[in-house]
């Protein structure tokens, strides 16, 4: 995820910044929710430990964004 790459390439600018560290935050959980949303939306049930191995993601991230 090229996202996360930005975060850790540049940490210390984000991070160093209360405004752009906010902001990119919510982004981030923004974007990681419409992208779940699309992923799901045609499926009556999903597999979590299939969706985070496909997003790269830790399964609790997934299920918290989902619940």
């Amino acid at each position: 995820m090229a996202l996360s790459r930005v975060f850790v390439q540049f940490k210390q600018e984000i991070e160093g910044d209360e405004v752009v560290n906010s902001h990119t935050k919510l982004l981030y959980d923004n974007l990681l929710e419409q992208n779940l949303f699309k992923i799901i939306d045609s499926y009556t049930r999903v597999d979590i430990d299939y969706i985070s191995r496909k997003l790269s993601l830790d399964s609790g991230v997934i299920e918290r964004k989902l619940s």
